[in-house]
């Protein structure tokens, strides 16, 4: 049954599921490079930008990018990385910035870790699967001492604060909390869009969907490699 699911053809030359998969692909992919696309009319007056329905100006398109920046920071600090924060993302009273410690000095606060850009190297040449910068030893100081693998996962379990919300104690066992669980995963996911809008506007010429949606931060299992890399810090 597997056989007849991961294979173009059967070894008894009948087509197969995928068989029929693949070709319904390959039909609607020539459809697609065969049509023409409605066009759009991009005109300039001044500075503004009209396109079609749409007209904006390029100091609302500034605006626009600078306040999802702060949005996006904020999400991360405070629904993310779980920080000690008000609304607008700045440190919350009793939380410090630039320890290199996972627990603040004032209870329920957090110090934030340090990260020192301009220090970060990389092996561009490093093809082991699951690699990248991070995994670089000499990456250790640049991270303020910081473990980033467990940093997270020891102050959800450590914190009181967070304790209290990922967690309920259930006949003497700690259980997670699935609902608050769900919300995190919910959480990141509305970063990631934020953080790929940002990519996508902010980071030189646009790219092309699948080439922005499948860049990997790590080598894949299957020998494919990374396409993020650091390179003076």
């Amino acid at each position: 049954m597997v056989q007849r699911f991961m294979t173009i053809v059967a070894y008894d030359g009948r087509s197969s599921p995928m068989d029929s998969v693949l070709r319904l692909r390959a039909y609607g992919k020539a459809i697609r490079a065969n049509t023409n696309a409605d066009g759009v009319v991009v005109d300039w007056h001044g500075d503004e930008l009209l396109m079609g329905h749409v007209q904006f100006s390029m100091a609302s398109l500034r605006a626009m990018i600078h306040g999802l920046l702060h949005t996006a920071r904020a999400q991360l600090r405070k629904a993310v990385l779980l920080l000690d924060v008000d609304e607008e993302g700045e440190p919350a009273a009793g939380a410090t910035t630039g320890a290199t410690g996972a627990t603040g000095t004032t209870a329920g606060a957090t110090a934030w870790p340090v990260i020192r850009w301009d220090r970060l190297v990389d092996n561009a040449a490093e093809t082991r699967a699951g690699w990248s910068f991070a995994e670089d030893p000499r990456n250790e100081e640049a991270f303020g001492g910081v473990d980033e693998k467990t940093w997270l996962a020891g102050r959800v379990a450590g914190e009181a604060r967070l304790r209290g919300e990922f967690f309920k104690a259930s006949d003497g066992v700690a259980r997670w909390q699935m609902g608050r669980v769900r919300e995190y995963s919910e959480a990141i996911k509305s970063f990631r869009a934020q953080l790929l809008v940002l990519m996508h506007v902010s980071g030189g010429q646009p790219a092309r969907g699948t080439e922005l949606v499948s860049v990997q931060y790590k080598n894949g299992p299957d020998g494919d490699v990374r396409g993020l890399f650091v390179e003076d810090g």
